[in-house]
């Protein structure tokens, strides 16, 4: 009896392993921060904000996208943000970085001028930002 006990205990083991196995872990995280500008401005109706999450580590090269969230409602400065990416994409000996553009319609009407870099190198999920206006 007590070889039996000790064969389903191991079987239940096996078991929770074998599933645990199969099912996938989500590795969600988010940024969080906020958006300024120092020139009030009332945005048209219709303007479009991309926050994005971009792998900055080669320098002269394309920014490689991890995340981007397009918000096409009531966009207004200042705000804040949560952008969501996967854990999985980050290495931690590569910098990131968050980039910020507002548009109406393809005219570009603000952009972050200044490098907002997160998550490696002992930077945290969190940024504040100020965008610059392009005349």
């Amino acid at each position: 009896m007590r070889d039996n006990f000790f064969i389903h205990k191991v079987l239940l083991v096996l078991g929770v392993l074998l599933l645990s196995a199969c099912i996938e872990i989500k590795h969600d995280s988010y940024i969080v921060g906020s958006i300024t500008s120092r020139q009030a401005e009332v945005m048209p109706l219709g303007a479009r904000m991309e926050i994005s999450l971009v792998d900055v580590s080669i320098a002269d090269a394309a920014s490689k996208m991890i995340a981007r969230s397009i918000l096409t409602k009531d966009v207004q400065l200042p705000t804040t943000f949560q952008l969501h990416y996967d854990a999985k994409e980050i290495e931690q000996n590569r910098t990131y970085a968050v980039q910020v553009r507002i548009y109406d319609g393809t005219t570009l009407l603000f952009i972050n001028d200044v490098s907002h870099q997160v998550l490696t190198r002992g930077r945290d999920n969190r940024v504040n930002m100020e965008l610059k206006k392009i005349n």
